[in-house]
């Protein structure tokens, strides 16, 4: 079952970079690599979101 967790995690990742230059075409923001580099930092929700399901569901 962790493959499972550890894969649903990767996945997250993976989908960032070609999520970000679909985003970036809207020009959200004038300054987007400042609101890139905020995501960036929030890559642990993943990990907080992956490991709650991991350690409290029951399969």
């Amino acid at each position: 079952m962790s493959e499972c967790y550890d894969s649903a995690k990767q996945q997250a990742y993976d989908c960032f970079d070609p999520c970000w230059k679909e985003i970036n075409a809207y020009s959200l923001t004038k300054e987007p690599e400042k609101l890139r580099v905020c995501f960036e930092k929030r890559r642990g929700f993943v990990d907080d979101i992956i490991n709650c399901f991991r350690t409290k569901i029951k399969a």
